[in-house]
């Protein structure tokens, strides 16, 4: 694999964490892969994440939901791309092609989690709840890695809001 990499052209790469989204059921959903280049030996789509914990049955999903983007976005065909999970901890590499069925699970498991998101609004249709809905938790050492703190303590919650001004009055 990393003899493969060394010897990529320049126009073989696709995307190296950089946030982009694809549309699903007219919603956004959105992806940062770690890595994405097209095999110059045989043009499949590598789609490669790094992990440092250990194997989950989630980062099957994640590279799947990153060959749903791989397919909107450069029209790769299911079975055209191949998922590399790297498990920098223990040097394990997974590789696994993303076929159809991995495809749909993806886009299956999506749809179930949008529909729990959607179910907990007030008005789907503007995205609006009542905060009230949303307990915050007692167990407070959860918040430091909580990605809706700025819901609960406004710019206060947010490293740097204090600098950007995000959510204080100017």
């Amino acid at each position: 694999f990393p003899e493969l990499l060394a010897r990529l052209p320049r126009d073989a790469w696709r995307n190296v964490e950089a946030l982009d989204s694809l549309p699903i059921d007219g919603r956004t959903v959105y992806v940062k892969p770690d890595l994405a280049f097209e095999n110059p030996d045989d043009g499949t789509l590598w789609l490669v994440d790094w992990k440092t914990g250990s194997p989950r049955g989630a980062d099957d999903f994640q590279v799947a939901t990153y060959a749903l983007f791989g397919q909107h976005k450069w029209g790769v065909e299911p079975g055209r791309a191949r998922g590399v999970l790297v498990y920098l901890g223990t040097g394990e590499q997974k590789e696994f092609v993303l076929d159809s069925s991995a495809l749909d699970g993806a886009k299956a498991r999506i749809r179930a989690s949008m529909g729990e998101m959607l179910a907990l609004l007030d008005d789907p249709g503007e995205n609006l709840a009542r905060i009230d809905s949303f307990p915050q938790t007692e167990q407070r050492d959860r918040c430091a890695r909580c990605d809706f703190k700025q819901l609960c303590f406004g710019g206060a919650g947010v490293p740097g809001a204090a600098l950007a001004r995000d959510g204080l009055d100017p």
